[in-house]
């Protein structure tokens, strides 16, 4: 992660950027999240399925919570010292403590902070009713049809986090998606048809394409 560099001469030039301070309002905590057995850092997935048993517990002692590489962030603080559960997941038995509670400081640079924040941020962005298309969001709500190429563009932006001087920072940035109304069977038969049956050009024609399910 590239640091902020403060230079102490030349001249101060004046620019404008799409940046914007991200500031937070209240404290957040950030608890470590012990599985017995334990689960490997390549199974993650594992790990939020194990969590999701418990999800009713979770919400009576942390609501809000989000659980995020083996850690738990949650606004509120457990007045005993851990809290341990015990659950069945495809009939293994579990016990989860979640204990150690450390203040979260986002102020402070760690690829682990930009790591939790970017995902807050994406989960607050899901709740605007936006598509989500790797790391753009679009308006679907607001496409611009164009009925005789069978194409819409759907109006959007990209978002990135970043540490400055004086914080962390979202920059904003306009993106649009060219969105076919076509399904990848009736483009890939097109393609055959055009090419006499020709699977490799409907591979290299498909090739980094992305494919929008309903």
């Amino acid at each position: 992660m590239q640091k902020s560099v403060a230079l102490k001469s030349g001249t101060k030039v004046h620019l404008l950027s799409n940046s914007f301070p991200l500031q937070f309002n209240s404290q957040l905590f950030r608890y470590r999240v012990i599985l017995e057995p334990e689960i490997d850092n390549n199974h993650l997935s594992l790990f939020y399925k194990v969590l999701s048993t418990v999800k009713d517990k979770l919400n009576e002692n942390f609501k809000p919570y989000c659980p995020m590489n083996f850690v738990l962030y949650s606004p509120v603080l457990l007045d005993t010292e851990e809290l341990v559960l015990e659950t069945n997941y495809e009939n293994i038995e579990y016990k989860i403590t979640i204990r150690d509670p450390q203040f979260f400081d986002p102020s402070e640079e760690s690829q682990a902070n930009l790591a939790f924040i970017g995902r807050f941020m994406k989960n607050l962005l899901g709740y605007s009713g936006l598509r989500c298309v790797g790391r753009r969001y679009f308006d679907d709500k607001r496409s611009t049809e164009m009925t005789e190429f069978r194409l819409a563009v759907w109006p959007g932006y990209k978002t990135s986090l970043n540490y400055k001087k004086d914080g962390i920072t979202m920059n904003v940035d306009l993106s649009f998606k060219i969105v076919r109304h076509q399904t990848v069977y009736d483009f890939a038969e097109e393609i055959l048809k055009m090419t006499g049956g020709n699977f490799g050009k409907v591979k290299e024609m498909l090739n980094g394409m992305t494919v929008i399910t309903a």
